[in-house]
């Protein structure tokens, strides 16, 4: 639901904030990857409506069963969102959906 196109237009209307989706990782290749909705204000920087309990964030890895190999990639493409991050700046506290446990990169913000 927080990615519909009803939801990011309520927020730019509501709240003044534009909705930026983007599709990180770390190569040209397209997985791993991340993909996620962020909001930035007048000034660029990042920060999470009123609302939303969370980013959307998906986590998108090579076809893989491998769990070493999933926690690997997780790691490399998170330092590539991490740095988008830190890029913008972040105004407010950042949640990620419950799904996500390992945010041990975002903890040097």
């Amino acid at each position: 639901m927080l990615t519909l196109d009803g939801w990011l237009e309520f927020n730019h209307r509501k709240w003044g904030l534009s909705p930026v989706k983007l599709s990180l990782s770390e190569s040209t290749s397209e997985r791993p990857a991340i993909e996620l909705v962020i909001y930035t204000d007048k000034r660029g920087r990042i920060k999470t409506p009123k609302l939303n309990p969370y980013t959307p964030l998906a986590f998108l890895p090579t076809d893989t069963q491998s769990v070493s190999r999933l926690g690997r990639q997780w790691l490399s493409v998170s330092e590539v969102v991490v740095k988008e991050f830190r890029e913008r700046g972040v105004v407010n506290a950042v949640s990620f959906p419950p799904s996500i446990v390992d945010v041990r990169p975002w903890k040097w913000i």
